[in-house]
């Protein structure tokens, strides 16, 4: 085992999230290897993670060292695997930035690095289902709300055609307004079980 590629593993987001230390710092505490590496990994408060290419940048100095290509894929394996506790905004934010920028990623170190092939591989397969379920849920939960807006929507066209209408519409919409929601959280919770058989 190398001694300072674990450290740099578990110091890995201490620039980044603890203020006041550096790689200066880290270096003085360990080495400058193990300083070097979580730097690598470290994300610039000055830069804005979310362009296109200050992400691809950051991932592509990344990958030009074995072993901070290796702290990040376990660090991202991670991320994802802690998802079940977020909001399911976060959870589709995290998985298209991850098929976006992360998956290419893990391809480009498998071939880059055979030591760690299995690393790479092994982030590749088991995150991969993870997004297509998530982003299928969500696909799903976007055409509630649309039908609900557009249910909404007809219900304010009614109001002026009288109470007749006006009493028929508010049935007409409760009833598609539970349906809606009633599948919604059933969405929701096939999400909460995917995750906890997943990773319990």
């Amino acid at each position: 085992k190398d001694e300072d590629v674990v450290c740099a593993a578990l110091l890995h987001d201490l620039i980044e999230d603890v203020k006041g230390y550096t790689e200066e710092a880290v270096a003085g505490l360990f080495n400058t290897r193990v300083a070097h590496l979580v730097m690598l990994v470290t994300k610039l408060p000055d830069r804005d993670y979310h362009k296109p290419e200050v992400i691809n940048e950051y991932l592509d100095n990344i990958s030009k060292d074995m072993y901070a290509a290796a702290i990040k894929t376990a660090d991202r394996m991670h991320n994802m695997m802690t998802l079940s506790e977020k909001t399911f905004e976060a959870k589709v934010r995290k998985c298209i930035e991850t098929e976006t920028y992360y998956l290419p990623f893990f391809k480009k170190c498998r071939k880059l690095y055979p030591r760690y092939e299995n690393l790479f591989y092994a982030a590749r397969t088991q995150i991969q289902p993870l997004i297509y379920e998530i982003k299928t849920f969500y696909a799903e939960i976007e055409n509630l709300r649309k039908e609900n807006a557009e249910l909404k929507e007809r219900l304010e066209e009614l109001k002026g055609k009288g109470a007749q209408w006006l009493i028929c519409a508010l049935f007409m919409f409760k009833k598609a307004k539970y349906k809606c929601e009633t599948k919604l959280k059933k969405i929701i919770k096939n999400v909460s079980h995917f995750w906890k058989m997943c990773y319990n």
